[in-house]
């Protein structure tokens, strides 16, 4: 269900050239006859499903988004299943480990490379950050020194305490960008450690903004956003395009928003939990 949005996006990119017929993965009517089918690899993984509804020849192009060295082995059989070109999109690193210092990462790095007919640090095609940035694709992150006074969590702990959750939402809030067309609270992104700590963080972005602006902004200022929401990719959906009825500016979630979310009003980031990944962090 986290992934669902992402083949949701997918379907309604493709969707906008109208030579191409786009359709979602067993959820689309007629989805067997259309020329793109956008769906997640768990879903095609479940049971072999894959298998069933698909020839190895049906597909001449077969694009795997967001693929990372996790997810990239447990995929394995679907890739080599078809028959056409494989192109995989990552922001996986690209550098190959120093020789003797491989970890079990670096092995997992390498399975991503060679699933797709690559050698360790050499992609067929490579676009780096700065280029990014320079052709205007992504806009470097503008950091915030607020520093909320407390200590640093001990190694190892990723769940923070309600203190420090309170904390972090009203230091968030505070230094939040503003909307440079309406002058509202920029939208906002709370990554959290689970799904308890995304609703705790939600309450409390709430709690604060009826404080801080009194009469302003609805009870759902901000709402949880993760897998097991009903509804949650919908209300992702929905967050992105602006149509949630109210005025909703902030976002608690986890693990379903970090990868591959397009939201192009977005302003605010906030990181309540370690990140270990450089490429995550970016």
């Amino acid at each position: 269900p986290d992934r669902a949005v992402l083949a949701e996006q997918a379907a309604e990119l493709f969707g906008s050239y109208p030579e191409y017929r786009t359709a979602l993965f067993q959820k689309d009517s007629g989805w067997e006859e259309a020329h793109v089918v956008a769906a997640t690899a768990q879903s095609l993984l479940a049971g072999g499903r894959y298998k069933r509804a698909f020839r190895p020849g049906d597909f001449s192009l077969l694009i795997a988004d967001e693929v990372h060295p996790l997810s990239a082995g447990s995929a394995q059989p679907l890739y080599a299943y078809f028959l056409g070109f494989r192109l995989a999109l990552t922001s996986a690193p690209s550098a190959a480990p120093e020789p003797g210092a491989e970890t079990w990462a670096d092995r997992r790095l390498e399975e991503l490379y060679r699933t797709f007919g690559c050698r360790l640090g050499e992609p067929t095609y490579r676009y780096a950050l700065p280029e990014a940035l320079r052709d205007g694709l992504l806009v470097r992150p503008v950091l915030i020194d607020a520093r909320a006074g407390l200590p640093a969590p001990a190694e190892g702990e990723r769940v923070l305490s309600e203190e420090a959750l309170r904390l972090f939402t009203a230091v968030f809030l505070d230094h939040a960008l503003r909307d440079p067309v309406t002058g509202e609270v920029g939208k906002g992104l709370l990554f959290c450690a689970n799904a308890e700590q995304a609703e705790t963080a939600a309450r409390f972005l709430n709690e604060y903004a009826g404080e801080k602006f009194p009469g302003k902004y609805p009870p759902d200022f901000a709402l949880r956003i993760t897998a097991d929401a009903p509804k949650a990719s919908e209300l992702a959906r929905r967050f992105r395009d602006n149509t949630l009825g109210g005025r909703t500016r902030g976002c608690g979630t986890g693990a379903m928003l970090a990868t591959g979310f397009d939201c192009p009003d977005l302003l605010n980031v906030g990181l309540l939990r370690p990140v270990g990944s450089r490429a995550e962090l970016r």
